[in-house]
């Protein structure tokens, strides 16, 4: 690797973190903090758990005030080629997310909660924010399968999708791709319709079912309903009788009045 002169005699002055623009931040949780100082003026790029993670942090923030003469640890070859881009996790969230992938494998379904494994696996817990994290970059990398966004992340069903699940997807993928395009079915191969036969058997099935289910329900129904009506008819005449009677006691006070 070829430096400039002013980027050796930064590397030769890199601190105990091994990174430029690290140092300890007195803090427990987060123990490293990012920092570089520009024309007298200090700007900070937080705390956080990883030396590597703070170098990061500090790459962007002095590429930001700098530009790109910046002084980086990425230029200092501190880090992996393309180390930068490989994840937005920390390490311990990377560890955890390698973690939950080996539970999902060792099932025997391949699917599910991150709430399940944390209660078996995981002697700290971790924000909703962080599962969330988890989730989603196991989703980016191809490696698991969320059945619902909408929930809760800890409630999420997650499928570990192997090889053979991911050639499988990707073949159906393709199928659905290649059915949605062609719209003559006599262009189809004879694998597509009969799959598409077969989808058709169910789905007439399924409605023929409903079907069944509806007037089964209905026949149960229908007597209750009429009981109800009849029954309904039958308090109506004993509340207008009552009216009646209510009618018949009104006027025979207000004769009794006219009498005193």
């Amino acid at each position: 690797m070829n430096l400039t002169a002013s980027e050796q005699k930064a590397l030769n002055r890199i601190g105990i973190a091994g990174f430029r623009g690290v140092r300890a931040s007195g803090q427990a949780k987060k123990p490293w903090l990012a920092e570089f100082t520009h024309k007298g003026k200090t700007y900070y790029g937080g705390c956080y758990e990883s030396a590597r993670e703070a170098a990061i942090a500090y790459d962007k923030l002095v590429i930001k005030v700098v530009g790109d003469k910046a002084i980086t640890n990425k230029k200092l070859g501190l880090f992996e080629e393309n180390e930068i881009e490989k994840t937005d996790l920390s390490d311990y969230l990377l560890e955890i997310a390698g973690e939950f992938i080996l539970y999902l494998d060792k099932r025997k379904s391949k699917t599910g909660k991150f709430l399940e494994f944390s209660k078996a696996k995981l002697r700290k817990k971790i924000s909703l924010k962080e599962v969330w994290q988890i989730l989603l970059y196991l989703e980016e990398k191809g490696l698991a399968l969320l059945s619902n966004k909408q929930q809760q992340p800890n409630l999420i069903v997650v499928r570990f999708i192997s090889k053979p699940l991911k050639q499988h997807i990707e073949q159906q993928k393709q199928k659905e791709t290649t059915m949605e395009k062609v719209t003559d079915l006599t262009q189809l191969p004879i694998e597509s319709l009969k799959m598409l036969a077969k989808q058709a058997e169910e789905l007439a099935r399924t409605k023929e079912q409903e079907g069944f289910e509806k007037d089964a329900l209905r026949k149960t129904l229908n007597p209750l309903i009429l009981n109800a009506v009849q029954a309904k008819g039958k308090y109506e005449r004993k509340l207008n009788e009552l009216l009646d009677i209510s009618t018949e006691l009104d006027n025979a006070l207000n004769a009794l009045k006219d009498a005193l």
